[in-house]
Order: structure tokens, then sequence, then C-alpha cells
């Protein structure tokens, strides 16, 4: 609906907005819940059509349309399943949607909290799990295994490749590419920006050798993953 009167509501949201930040600036006021521009609207549509009887059946039609927008908004927030790998050389950071609930990997959790407050928002997301963990699997509710590590083993070999659906890839310190595969199988292989430059095209080479799926992160940018 924003489109169609992309500025009114902005203004008057906002204006309604500062209003309410002065109110809560005054001594011994506080304020524990927010409504966002829809429900701000909602509310308005009830208004008028209590009040304005001519202008009722415009009324109610527009506030059965943004009860449905609501109702999309929160199923779609509900049942959100996604994975957000950021571009950062700083640090690696994959955050993991779980409907409104939200897991973050990283070794950075400042760095973190500045790059993914904005998907936080947007998403109207609970407080974040931080993860600092340098190995860890994950499966998500398709069953596709993610392994995510910084140390492939600590120097050890397994019997066979583990098999996974995706292999995350940050400073692997001096585990070169071909050893990696003999412990892991995966069927795509993504590189974060914390790999040494070097590092990062022996496995892009190794890759294109095998035909395993690789994507740079640092030439891509950040890429997210929906789990339908």
């Amino acid at each position: 609906l924003l489109p169609i009167f992309p500025a009114i509501p902005r203004i008057v949201y906002t204006l309604m907005c500062d209003y309410i930040y002065w109110v809560e600036s005054l001594p011994y006021s506080t304020i524990s819940a927010w409504i966002n521009i829809i429900q701000a609207a909602l509310i308005y549509c009830i208004i008028i059509s209590a009040y304005k009887p001519r202008l009722r059946y415009w009324a109610s039609v527009f506030t059965l349309l943004l009860i449905g927008s609501i109702a999309y908004n929160s199923y779609t927030n509900n049942h959100r399943q996604e994975m957000i790998i950021y571009a950062d050389r700083k640090a690696d950071i994959i955050q993991f949607i779980n409907g409104r609930h939200q897991t973050i990997i990283t070794q950075d959790s400042t760095r973190a909290d500045y790059m993914t407050k904005n998907i936080a928002l947007k998403y109207n997301l609970h407080r974040p799990i931080i993860d600092t963990t340098t190995r860890a699997v994950y499966t998500d509710k398709t069953g596709k295994m993610i392994i995510i590590t910084d140390s492939i083993m600590q120097g050890k070999r397994t019997t066979h490749p583990i098999e996974c659906d995706m292999l995350i890839l940050g400073d692997i310190g001096h585990v070169g590419a071909k050893r990696l595969l003999n412990n892991f199988s995966p069927q795509k292989i993504i590189l974060l920006g914390t790999m040494k430059t070097w590092k990062r095209q022996q496995f892009v080479n190794i890759c294109k050798e095998t035909d395993i799926p690789c994507v740079d992160i640092m030439q891509e940018g950040a890429i997210i993953y929906k789990n339908e």
C-alpha cells in the first residue's frame, strides 16, 4: 500500500514518533511498546469508520486490506528460514534466521551486531544468540547439513570424507585445499572474507578441477540462502 502514497504516511508517522519521543523525554515518563506505519493507519481507519459515516465504507475496505497485510507480514516473519552470509574482511559473520529467532556465528560480537542490525530491525527479530565457536555443524529444516569451520579437524584425518551440503570456510590457517577435501565431501563451498587471498585462489582452482560449486564471498558480496 505504501507505494500508492509514498510520502504522506511516512511524514505523518515521523511526526507522530517525534511527538512520542518528546513525551518519553519528559521526567518520569516511559514507553514500553511501539507501533509501525500499518498499525497506525489501522487505528485511523477505525476512528474514521466510527465518526465519519460517509467514509465508513472506504474505511472498512481499507481496514480489511491493512488487516490482510498485517496477517501476511506476520505469517512471513514467523515462517522465515534464511541464512545470510556477510562479506566482511574483519570477521566472519553468518546469520541464521528461524522465524523471528536468530543465531549469529562470528568471532566478533560487536562487529556482528553492527552488520546485522538492519536485518534484525527489518524482520523484527528477537535478540540474537551469539555463537563464537570455530567449528559448528547445523542442519536446517530441510535436512541440509551445513559445516562451518576455521580449524579443519586440528590436524586429524577422517577414514572417509564427511558428506555435507555446504562447507563454509574462513581463516583455516595452513590447511591446504586438497587435504581439506580428504576430510569433507561438500556439495558447495563458500569462502569467507577472513580467508587469505592466496589460499582463496587455491580453493577456487581446485573447485574448478573437481567441479565443486565455489562461492567467493568477497567477489559475490553478501548472499542470502532461503530454505524453502
